[in-house]
């Protein structure tokens, strides 16, 4: 009996656990496999040629998509192809607001009522990945900021849950807002790291951070590659 149970944990791990792939070299976009989907954090440039034929523009693409079996067996290339023809239109125009798959929102404006040293700090940390200077569920923790102002987190290969949401930065404190559960979790930004901040803030999933625990900038993000797995 135990040995059942043990093997329909087994098989269930193989069939639903995302397992991180890497970064990809197209601007930053996170893969996350299983063997029934896989999962693609968006994050890729993409340039827009004006009338004359030449390059007009440069943009990020920005959202989370779902792909399903068969479709998760496919190539990043592959898996970009159906995202354009199932988006329609990849770049929305300046200053509009678009929502992800996962019903995130993205807002292009800057708030007119945000500081000028909230507006640095947003700068400084947007686009960048930390990892948790602790051991994570199996691998590094890593938090991921996109400059659109939504995030990601992974806490890490063991764990089956994504954290997805918006960012924001108010007086100085940043704030991870759950897009499905409103779990919110509290930082301030020191020197290329965030600092989490137990007061206020909710518990992650599957590790313990405590107050002061920091989370180091993932300077390996500045020349990502993508570590090959088997649906790659």
């Amino acid at each position: 009996m135990v040995i059942a149970i043990a093997a329909a944990v087994a098989i269930l791990l193989v069939l639903f656990l995302p397992v991180p792939r890497g970064t990809c070299q197209d601007g930053g976009t996170r893969v996350y496999s299983a063997l029934t989907y896989k999962i693609v954090v968006w994050n890729r440039l993409v340039s827009e040629a004006g009338q004359d034929g030449r390059l007009a523009a440069v943009s990020t693409y920005h959202k989370t998509s779902v792909f399903r079996f068969p479709d998760n067996f496919r190539s990043i290339d592959e898996l970009w192809e159906i995202e354009r023809a199932d988006s329609g239109k990849i770049n929305g125009e300046p200053g509009t607001s678009e929502s992800t798959e996962s019903g995130i929102s993205i807002e292009e404006t800057a708030d007119i009522n945000e500081s000028e040293s909230d507006r640095e700090i947003k700068n400084m940390i947007g686009g960048n990945s930390y990892v948790w200077e602790k051991e994570g569920f199996g691998s590094n923790f890593v938090i991921t900021l996109v400059k659109d102002g939504t995030f990601s987190f992974y806490e890490g290969m063991w764990s089956s849950y994504i954290g997805l949401g918006n960012w924001t930065v108010k007086d100085g404190i940043l704030t991870l807002t759950e897009k499905n559960n409103k779990r919110t979790y509290r930082f301030s930004a020191a020197a290329g790291a965030l600092v989490f901040i137990g007061e206020g803030s909710d518990r992650f999933v599957y590790v313990s951070v405590m107050d002061g625990d920091k989370f180091i900038k993932d300077n390996s993000t500045t020349s990502p590659v993508i570590v090959p797995g088997p649906s790659d």
